[in-house]
């Protein structure tokens, strides 16, 4: 019986001391991330290097550009490394409005739009 009553108080102590996030904590990370990030240059040209700064050093799992219209030029998805800065050499692009869709090792995801013209 004593043994059962430290499991439980310990387990109880574990929990007490766990920060459990709502989903709309999650979103707001993500709308934050997405908010701190700085895509350039602003229009990008087609060809291009686009540098990405982000506000804190983050887990990339992958980056993939999608057209506004959901169309993926080539498969393209870049994996970087974790960093606080990225390079990304885009592919020979038409003008238009994309999305750099990031995904995290944690399981989130945000987006930044940019622009890229001829």
């Amino acid at each position: 019986m004593k043994k059962l009553f430290t499991f439980l108080l310990l387990t109880f102590l574990c929990l007490a001391n766990t920060k459990i996030f709502s989903q709309n904590e999650v979103r707001q990370k993500a709308n934050d991330l997405a908010d701190q990030t700085v895509v350039y240059p602003v229009p990008a040209k087609s060809t291009e290097q686009v540098s990405v700064a982000f506000p804190e050093q983050l887990n990339l799992q992958s980056v993939q550009l999608v057209k506004i219209d959901g169309w993926v030029p080539g498969g393209w998805v870049q994996s970087p490394q974790n960093q606080k800065q990225i390079n990304l050499q885009l592919p020979k692009l038409s003008s238009g409005t994309y999305v750099l869709k990031f995904s995290l090792l944690d399981g989130q995801v945000f987006s930044k739009k940019i622009i890229v013209s001829r």
